[in-house]
């Protein structure tokens, strides 16, 4: 059984309970998983709406074409091997990046060019959508947080969309650091991010200038890094909430999405904000940078992935999640995503 796209549009997705005909069987460096678990991302969102940004292949693989099997990452079972793999056995449980496919009950991966790793016994024993939270999103936090920005104890972040599942990354990240943590999210979802440990900021009530109430709430030195999806007209504002020596990290599109009331548009006038910014940043200041996943190469995705699910397995980290759609709502669980109402982690249960 799959979840696979034909056409555009997250309405475009359908549940297939046949999937293909046959297993896939893994070619050389490949293993094919069994999978238990799939995370959702905006990256899936942004596949299923046509909006996939194949001018930065740095950061994205290239788009397989139409008919497609999104989904981002999983954690599952290796039910075969390819030749050359030997790090890897079946029966391993693994957790997995794989950027497409991961929403149908077996996946190929390839064992080096994507982070696959073995999930530790002390994190196997909590539930697969706990374990797969990890993966992208919380890989993502890590490596802006420890690789890029490098933020250490009493220092003080910004980050935009706290109340998702990519601000509950952040938000156990960075207490685990000692990083104080701001963020704007709506109303709704402020008690929650509260439970978090964090900062809520309302960016379309009594304060919806949210520059102003960042620079109120740091007694007017600003934040040390901002970590922002959107991008948009969110650029030029975020820069304004910044210490001298700050950090930029736009990591997503946000701007093209429905929940954003955004379109193409807004993807352009990020690339607009963005690069206008990058370039007075070379001359001095605020370091502006765009991040992606993959950035840190492989062999470190693997070393932080596994870090972070003995951080699981150790109770150091439990990321809340949204709610579980089996494979046949995977059309619903997109969609619950676009509409940027989640508190936690979106997932798909493929078993």
């Amino acid at each position: 059984a799959r979840a696979c796209l034909h056409g555009r549009g997250t309405q475009a997705v359908v549940y297939e309970p046949q999937g293909v005909a046959a297993a896939p069987e893994p070619g050389r460096g490949e293993v094919r998983v069994r999978v238990r678990a799939a995370g959702v991302c905006n990256a899936d969102a942004m596949v299923c709406r046509g909006e996939y940004p194949t001018w930065l292949r740095h950061v994205y693989p290239s788009h397989p074409g139409n008919p497609v099997v999104p989904g981002y990452d999983c954690v599952g079972e290796v039910e075969a091997v390819g030749p050359g793999v030997k790090e890897l056995g079946v029966g391993d449980w693994v957790a997995c990046m794989t950027m497409f496919g991961a929403f149908q009950q077996q996946v190929l991966v390839h064992a080096t060019r994507n982070a696959v790793v073995k999930v530790p016994a002390a994190a196997r024993a909590h539930p697969p959508e706990k374990q797969v939270a990890l993966v992208l999103n919380y890989l993502t936090a890590w490596g802006m947080l420890h690789r890029r920005a490098r933020l250490q104890p009493g220092q003080v972040c910004l980050v935009h969309g706290l109340g998702g599942g990519m601000g509950a990354a952040f938000l156990e990240l960075c207490r685990e650091a000692g990083v104080r943590c701001l963020g704007t999210a709506s109303a709704g979802k402020h008690a929650f991010i509260e439970g978090l440990g964090g900062s809520p900021i309302d960016y379309k009530g009594e304060e919806g200038c949210w520059e102003e109430e960042v620079m109120r709430r740091t007694g007017g030195a600003g934040v040390d890094a901002v970590f922002d999806p959107f991008g948009g007209t969110y650029v030029r504002r975020s820069l304004e909430c910044l210490k001298p020596d700050g950090k930029y990290f736009l990591y997503g599109l946000g701007a093209t999405s429905p929940a954003n009331k955004g379109t193409m548009g807004g993807m352009l006038s990020t690339a607009a904000s963005f690069l206008g910014s990058k370039a007075a940043s070379l001359l001095g200041g605020h370091r502006v940078e765009f991040f992606g996943v993959i950035d840190p190469g492989v062999p470190a995705l693997k070393a932080d992935l596994l870090t972070l699910l003995e951080m699981l397995g150790a109770g150091k980290l439990d990321p809340p999640i949204h709610e579980v759609f089996p494979l046949s709502r995977t059309r619903e669980a997109l969609q619950a995503l676009e509409r940027g109402q989640s508190q936690g982690k979106v997932v798909v249960d493929c078993a």
